[in-house]
């Protein structure tokens, strides 16, 4: 996307699920889709069809949405959750946890991304941050369908910790 402003394409990009792609403009406002990841390649909504019945096993059908243009703060929180996805399946919970204090710079009121900073914290031994974070996720969501079992888990928590000193 860069290069090709610089240049005086403009690229922007579209978050399809499982998929990234670059889509152009031109002067009379007709769109071209490029798929980075292929080289380059030119690709149509029937292409883009086929990538997602290859991801997605075919359950998931083609919606105009999907090739909309995204913001920046929505290519940044994928590339951010992909990084997440990455580190948590190689157990790095470190890693994990800096990637998700990112997510949470751009989206601070994201309740799933506390409670999943308090978990990552709580592994590694962060129990003052977990308990902080396990608070902030019920007063976020207070009704949320976990409520009861986060504030016992708070509650067991803050017993340990008075325990420890």
């Amino acid at each position: 996307m860069e290069v090709g402003r610089r240049i005086g394409f403009p690229l922007f990009g579209v978050g399809m699920p499982g998929h990234f792609l670059l889509k152009h403009y031109d002067v009379a406002g007709h769109s071209t889709l490029i798929d980075v990841f292929e080289g380059g390649l030119i690709v149509t909504e029937e292409d883009c069809q086929r990538k997602l019945n290859a991801i997605w096993d075919g359950q998931l059908v083609m919606q105009p949405q999907f090739l909309l243009p995204v913001t920046r703060r929505q290519m940044l929180t994928r590339m951010l959750n992909n990084l997440k996805t990455i580190y948590l399946s190689q157990r790095n919970f470190r890693k994990t946890l800096k990637v998700v204090d990112l997510i949470l710079v751009s989206y601070p009121r994201s309740p799933e991304d506390v409670k999943q900073r308090a978990v990552l914290r709580y592994n590694l031994d962060d129990y003052r941050g977990a308990l902080a974070d396990f608070e902030e996720y019920v007063r976020m969501l207070p009704d949320a369908s976990d409520a009861e079992e986060i504030k016992q888990t708070a509650l067991s928590l803050r017993r340990s910790m008075a325990m420890m000193n």
